[in-house]
Parts: C-alpha cells; structure tokens; sequence
C-alpha cells in the first residue's frame, strides 16, 4: 500500500491508532485472546491452560479434570454431535473465568436450559447449526454481558425479535444467510450498544432505507454481496468509522463514501471499479484510507486517483 501524507487537521498518531483498531477488528474476536490453545488436558498446565480446542474429537462428555481449569477462558467444543450438553454447561458453570464457548456444527436443535448458568461467557459462536431454535437461544441469552455473537451459516432469513432482548451485544456476525434486511435492521435497533455487523456473503442486491434504523453501527462489513451503490440514508449513520464492501459490483466508487460524516477506512477491493466520480475530489470529507485493489480502472484513472488521494493516510488501487 502506498502511505502518504495525511490530512492537515488529523494527526499521525490518530490515525496510526484508528488503523491499529481496523486490524485488531479483522481477526476473528475469538482468537484473538489468551495466548496458546491445548488440544488435550495437560495435567503438567493445568493452570497454564487458558484455550482449549476440543473440536471433532467425537466426545461424548467433557475429559476428565476439566473441572480444575479453573483459568480457562476459551473453550472450543465444535464438531461434537454426540457430547451431552446439559452435563457439559452443568461443568463449565464452576469455572469462574470461562468467556469463549463454541458450539459450531453440533446439529443443535435447542440448548439446554442451563446454558443461561454460563453468565459470564461474552463470546458465543454457533455457526453452521440450521435447524437451531434461535429465539429460545435469544432467551437464555439476555442476562448475559455479551459482546460478541457469531451466527454465520446457519441459512437465516431473518432473525426472530427476541435478539432484542440481548440488549448488551456489541458485536453481530451474520454472515454466510440469506436475511431479508429490511426487517432485520428495525430489530436489530433494538440493541442500544451494537456497534460491529458482517453481513457478508448474503446475497445482498441493495441497501434497503431502514437502514438508518442501524444508524449507530462503528464497524460495517458487507464483503461478497451482488451491490452497485449505496443509498443515501448511510449518510444519517453518523458513527460509521470503518466500512467494508469489497468483492461487490461496484462500477464506480460510491460517493456516499464522501458524504458519511466520520467515515475514516473504507475496503472496496475485487469490485469492477472503472470511475472515480468529480465527488471526491473535494477535501472537506472525512475518508483517510482507501482501498480499491483489483479494480478496473485504466492507468491514467489510477494516476489521477493517486494524486487525488495523496492527502491519505492509505491509499491503494493495484
């Protein structure tokens, strides 16, 4: 990427730190913590065990001395069609410092009620579990302090409007369905602190207007969708910080991107980008890093669209 001078009344160090926070964003949140994962109980690291990878082992309950990982805070249980979950959440509760479960590709038709015992878990991923009773898991689900919830190929059309009453979630991944968004984003207004949604890989054609319902969301991911533009009711969300949108069919750059008022990073590689619209050669916007690899445009549009985004902290457009 090309780093050039930044804008006159951002400094260095801001931007440096707002980038540091995208990169931080795109790692998946539950991998992000506690250093290394065991794929067994070592009874020499019991309490060095922080992460624990039990996935596709076919268990049917939990090893034994799981109990005395009392510094546990990650626990990987995917794959495991078989394991008893009610005993298995009946464990988990004694330990004091567990805040990542997942439970992917179980075959989950409910949870078991006990998994609301689990109050301090903040990231729950239950990926690829389709034929899940999602509002009962929405009801176990409200009194946590949950920050994260990952509900990614699970062929949802919409989500059922007991999510709302998770009224802590900050961060939503929804992406690998099918959701009709018009009615998704209006229940999704119902959580005050939601701040991050990937609605990646959903098929999506447009926006629809109900999205200012959504209007506080910071971090927008909508990679590999079929849109072209973007509406004008995006410039009303007003906290919009970092937006990804690439591998869309985007033929020129979009330029509500110059009207979102605190949009700062913007990844719109793999679109078939052939126009860079007059728009964005004013400079009272807030964009300070652009990326638009694998586009289309020819050798002289890159030129001037280099010159024209040399005020950025990042640009690139290989």
């Amino acid at each position: 990427m090309k780093t050039n001078r930044i804008l006159s009344h951002v400094t260095l160090p801001l931007a440096a730190g707002m980038l540091f926070c995208v990169l931080m964003f795109s790692c998946k949140t539950f991998k992000t913590y506690y250093g290394n994962t065991f794929q067994n109980i070592d009874n020499q690291k019991i309490k060095r065990t922080f992460r624990l990878d039990l996935s596709n082992q076919k268990l049917s309950k939990l090893p034994n001395k799981i109990a005395e990982l009392k510094e546990l805070r990650m626990i990987n249980l995917s794959g495991n069609t078989k394991l008893n979950l009610e005993k298995t959440f009946e464990i988990l509760s004694s330990l004091p410092k567990l805040e990542v479960i997942l439970l992917d590709s179980l075959d989950l038709v409910n949870l078991p009620d006990n998994f609301k015992d689990l109050k301090k878990i903040k990231h729950v991923s239950l990926v690829n579990n389709p034929h899940l009773n999602f509002a009962h898991v929405f009801e176990l689900l409200r009194d946590f302090d949950l920050e994260f919830l990952n509900l990614s190929h699970n062929n949802l059309t919409e989500l059922p409007e007991e999510i709302g009453k998770i009224s802590r979630l900050r961060d939503l991944k929804l992406s690998y369905n099918r959701l009709q968004l018009s009615e998704l984003f209006l229940i999704l207004a119902d959580l005050p602190k939601l701040r991050s949604l990937w609605l990646n890989n959903n098929e999506i054609q447009t926006l629809p207007t109900e999205i200012v319902a959504i209007r506080r969301i910071t971090y927008f991911y909508l990679d590999d969708n079929r849109l072209s533009d973007f509406p004008k009711e995006m410039r009303q969300m007003d906290k919009l910080l970092v937006l990804h949108a690439a591998g869309n069919n985007f033929r020129e750059l979009p330029v509500e991107l110059t009207y979102s008022p605190h949009l700062m990073f913007a990844i719109l590689s793999n679109n078939p980008i052939e126009t860079i619209p007059p728009e964005f050669r004013r400079k009272d916007y807030s964009l300070l890093a652009l990326v638009i690899d694998g586009n289309k445009l020819d050798e002289a549009e890159k030129r001037f669209a280099k010159k024209m985004f040399r005020r950025f902290f990042i640009f690139s457009a290989r």
